[in-house]
């Protein structure tokens, strides 16, 4: 059993984990750490852009199987999860940088379109819409979307953008691994790109300019 831990969003760094001390079988990155004074041995493995993570009673031989229960409650094994968390966040810490599409997301639209982002909600923060200068329409909304809202059984969030697309783009590009139908809007004529850094750039501002297209007026 493992928990998957999606590494969207960041570089990873190959040589920097062996460097962490992670060991390299193949394709597979190892990492094993005792936490607890000893009682319980994580183990994290690295590949094809995912963590998995397991956790072992080390006195019982056996897989701790509380840390994989969601929403499993106490104080031992939230110690346990808070103390798993740190360890990754370490991992990303010292083995990644963020994706530069996340990054530079914003600005490339301003470049591109001569419009820059809005916040579209009365909290001021958040989300972040792009109009149209002349329908005043979005043709994309970036914001963070948690990973459960996309199916992916993964705590935390990712950085993804809404664009409208045409039902035979909608059909062509949706993978479910980097493309998904959109959150929280009409599904049959928006979708959701992950701004990973193993998503392919020049795909995004083609399909974004398909949104942008999308959303101009209509020819008489």
């Amino acid at each position: 059993m493992r928990t998957i831990h999606r590494t969207d969003g960041w570089n990873i760094d190959e040589s920097a984990l062996e460097s962490f001390g992670f060991v390299k079988k193949d394709t597979l990155y190892v990492y094993e750490k005792q936490l607890l004074d000893n009682t319980l041995n994580v183990v994290v493995e690295y590949t094809d852009h995912t963590f998995q993570v397991g956790v072992y009673d080390v006195e019982l031989e056996e897989e701790y199987l509380p840390y994989y229960v969601t929403g499993s409650t106490g104080e031992y094994v939230g110690k346990v999860k808070e103390l798993v968390e740190d360890l990754l966040e370490s991992v990303k810490r010292y083995c990644a940088t963020v994706s530069p599409l996340a990054e530079t997301f914003a600005r490339n639209i301003q470049q591109l379109f001569g419009v820059q982002g809005k916040h579209p909600f009365s909290d001021g923060e958040g989300a972040m819409a792009f109009y149209h200068p002349v329908t005043d329409k979005w043709f994309a909304l970036m914001m963070k979307v948690p990973y459960r809202k996309f199916g992916i059984d993964q705590e935390g969030t990712v950085d993804a953008v809404n664009i409208k697309l045409s039902a035979e783009s909608i059909e062509k590009h949706t993978d479910y691994k980097l493309v998904f139908p959109a959150y929280h809007m009409n599904k049959k004529y928006w979708v959701s790109l992950v701004l990973s850094s193993y998503m392919d750039e020049e795909l995004v501002y083609r399909l974004v300019k398909e949104s942008y297209n999308l959303v101009s007026p209509k020819r008489k």
